[in-house]
């Protein structure tokens, strides 16, 4: 018998790389989260309902006590890894939640969503301490920049964006895509940002100048085969 009620729309691991969360739950009834351990498969902890609405965003806190989750019913809630207990919720935004993220230092998270916004929260509050504003479309995900204060997210429109999350002003737009970008990722150096989406391919960007250093799979001219 599956530990999952529905289908998996969410997954983390952990920072010790012992444990997998994963987000589940019919649409539009409820969503709940299981802890899986990766040595044997079994259950380690079952957070229940613990959203209105599908789970969308996953992401452990840097030392892995907490579990951040977030989803379509507009709610971030913030997981005790050993209680199972829900410490606190996060409520502002106005559309579903896409993707949050942790600073390094574990004090702030940034939540991403359809409603156009990037929220900035104090963890151990949930306060909200700013919102970013003004673009064009769904952002539909978000990572801090190693253990620096910028913040870089990925949006419908095809565009990345860089930001510092401690003023919340632009630093830089990265352009290439042609059409909407839907996951992001960053290296662990903090020097390239990689984004994939409705094009069916993942590019990837020099942090520093907004440079598209490459693509993939990379088409040969002429043909569908791939180098």
């Amino acid at each position: 018998e599956s530990p999952f009620s529905d289908r998996i729309t969410a997954l983390a691991f952990s920072p010790d790389g012992q444990s997998l969360a994963v987000g589940s739950g019919p649409p539009s009834r409820f969503g709940d989260v299981t802890l899986i351990s990766l040595a044997d498969g079994s259950t380690t902890q079952s957070f229940g309902q613990v959203h209105s609405d599908s789970v969308l965003a996953l992401e452990f806190s840097p030392d892995g006590r907490v579990l951040a989750s977030a989803g379509a019913d507009k709610m971030c809630q913030l997981l005790d890894i050993n209680s199972g207990e829900r410490l606190r919720s996060f409520e502002g935004h106005t559309h579903h939640i896409l993707g949050l993220t942790w600073r390094d230092d574990g004090q702030l998270l940034a939540t991403a969503s359809a409603d156009a916004t990037i929220k900035l929260w104090k963890s151990e509050s949930a306060e909200q301490i700013r919102t970013i504003a003004g673009f064009p479309k769904e952002v539909t995900s978000i990572r801090f920049l190693g253990t620096s204060p910028q913040l870089v997210s990925a949006c419908a429109d095809g565009r990345i964006r860089l930001y510092d999350s401690d003023s919340g002003k632009l630093i830089r737009a990265f352009s290439g895509a042609s059409e909407a970008l839907f996951g992001l990722g960053v290296s662990k150096d903090g020097q390239r940002v990689y984004a994939g989406g409705q094009a069916g391919e993942v590019l990837y960007w020099n942090v520093k100048d907004a440079k598209v250093l490459g693509k993939f799979p990379n088409k040969v001219d002429g043909g569908g085969d791939h180098e």
